[in-house]
């Protein structure tokens, strides 16, 4: 257990939220190779979405507002990836 979650009852933390990661990927299961990476993105930023809202609600803070930070921060994390990856000629 983290430590910005050591208060919390155990009742209110279904999974450990590590392994939420992995839901993205698990999309990816279902869907053709055509359109895997934008598929990885979009589910990663939607996903993002929701744990930053439950985030902010586990501290109290404004749900919509903690959605949309980290889902903007990690879209703009995403995008500094990409562009790096196109500077030195990573194949995406």
């Amino acid at each position: 257990m983290t430590p910005a979650l050591a208060g919390v009852p155990t009742v209110f933390i279904p999974v450990d939220l590590d392994y939420v990661a992995l839901l993205p990927m698990l999309v990816t299961y279902f869907v053709p190779f055509s359109i895997f990476t934008v598929t990885i993105t979009v589910t990663s930023l939607i996903f993002l979405a929701a744990l930053g809202a439950l985030a902010a609600k586990t501290g109290g803070a404004p749900v919509f507002m903690g959605g949309v930070r980290v889902t903007f921060w990690g879209a703009l994390a995403m995008a500094i990836t990409y562009g790096v990856g196109v500077l030195f000629g990573a194949v995406v």
